[in-house]
């Protein structure tokens, strides 16, 4: 049975002048499934490297399953990342979160309701499959006006994975 959100007029307002915001901005060509019975690529990191990880992926907007972690000393997350772990550090941030009314509907349609991370962690623990945490909105930085580099929930996590992991640096930026 579906949970029902209960938004008060602000959340409401908040939610569909962020939504108005987004839908405004401009749209980009970006990677299409090329027929209906498509398989994503699965790779296993260990055979990526970053020129051809940016090459063939990052590049083309193409999505991809990397399979293992990052071999990248300040990438501590898989042996620190449990729902206890993840709610201690960054449980009380809000986010949005994509919901359905049932899984006959698909995601993608911008019915968003807000919440915490913990609450988010809590409907995985129950194999809820009527929420999808989908991208979030970032504020500006008050001082300079510029976005924010990560959402609020994720800045929490920071510590536990590189911003720039080598995977993802290609050669000519590397210092």
């Amino acid at each position: 049975m579906a949970k029902q959100s209960k938004r008060s007029s602000a959340e409401e307002k908040q939610v569909s002048t962020k939504k108005a915001k987004r839908d405004s901005k401009v749209q980009y060509t970006g990677w299409e499934v090329p027929h209906a019975n498509y398989t994503l690529d699965s790779v296993n990191v260990r055979d990526l490297t970053p020129e051809g990880f940016y090459d063939t992926y990052v590049k083309t907007r193409r999505p991809v399953v990397i399979k293992g972690f990052l071999q990248d000393p300040s990438f501590v997350a898989p042996t620190k990342w449990t729902n206890a772990y993840l709610t201690s550090q960054a449980g009380s941030q809000k986010l949005m979160v994509e919901e359905r009314a049932s899984t006959a509907d698909s995601y993608g349609q911008g019915n968003e309701v807000p919440m915490t991370f913990a609450e988010f962690i809590r409907l995985l623990e129950a194999k809820d499959t009527l929420h999808y945490l989908t991208t979030q909105d970032v504020e500006a930085d008050p001082e300079t006006d510029r976005p924010q580099l990560m959402a609020p929930f994720v800045q929490a996590l920071s510590g536990d994975f590189p911003v720039s992991p080598a995977l993802m640096v290609r050669p000519a930026f590397r210092r």
